[in-house]
């Protein structure tokens, strides 16, 4: 893909409506050219008002309720979270991130997002490290049965770690697959994705990030001029 094409996807999140309100605000100083919003991170919320709040970012907008199991701040129970899934794919996002497993446990939210024209980006975080690339490369194959995109996303212990996740884009149509490594061992493969052909990474705001190792939307953009 090349480093003057690439996009940047900033993270948000927030513990209360108004406290996202401000952020999704903001961003407009940044430029980001997509807006992913963590929904597990709200205490609480209601549907029209999240909808008013993300309207200007619609169709630029990555919507994510992500669970305790794969590093999410969601507080319900499983039902719940599946519950809210469902609701967030009536504001008709982008796309939404929905785990591999939970696609598996219930198919009818990648059939649903799909009859809205929501794209589904099947993902898979491994917190605890990184696995083999046998395994790797598993999950690849299990999330494209559900995506339209595949997120694969492990914790690096050591520079090696980023080569087992990099290797994963050979043979990987040009931007269906994000894969990257989290923490400071890791941000290599956050920056290198970009050429081996994700369609885009993430990054934060200032000292805000949403995960180990997420760089500053600034900071991206100034590597990236660098190189590019």
């Amino acid at each position: 893909m090349g480093y003057m094409r690439a996009k940047l996807c900033l993270s948000l999140g927030s513990k209360t409506l108004r406290g996202l309100e401000e952020k999704v605000g903001g961003c407009g100083d940044h430029q980001p050219d997509l807006v992913e919003v963590r929904i597990d991170y709200l205490e609480r919320f209601d549907l029209e008002t999240l909808d008013r709040i993300l309207k200007p970012y619609r169709d630029r907008l990555i919507l994510t309720c992500r669970p305790p199991r794969e590093g999410g701040d969601f507080r319900g129970s499983e039902e719940e979270r599946v519950k809210t899934l469902e609701s967030l794919l009536d504001l008709r996002p982008g796309m939404v991130d929905i785990e591999i497993k939970t696609l598996e446990e219930n198919p009818h939210l990648a059939s649903r997002a799909r009859s809205l024209g929501v794209k589904v980006i099947a993902s898979w975080h491994s917190f605890d490290g990184t696995p083999p690339r046998e395994t790797l490369r598993e999950r690849v194959e299990e999330g494209f049965k559900w995506g339209d995109m595949v997120k694969i996303v492990t914790m690096a212990q050591g520079i090696e770690d980023n080569l087992e996740v990099l290797e994963l884009y050979r043979g990987v149509e040009e931007g269906r697959l994000i894969a990257f490594c989290m923490g400071w061992e890791g941000l290599i493969s956050r920056i290198l994705s970009l050429q081996l052909g994700a369609p885009f990474t993430y990054v934060s705001l200032p000292s805000e990030a949403t995960a180990p190792g997420q760089i500053s939307i600034d900071v991206m953009r100034r590597i990236l001029d660098v190189l590019g």
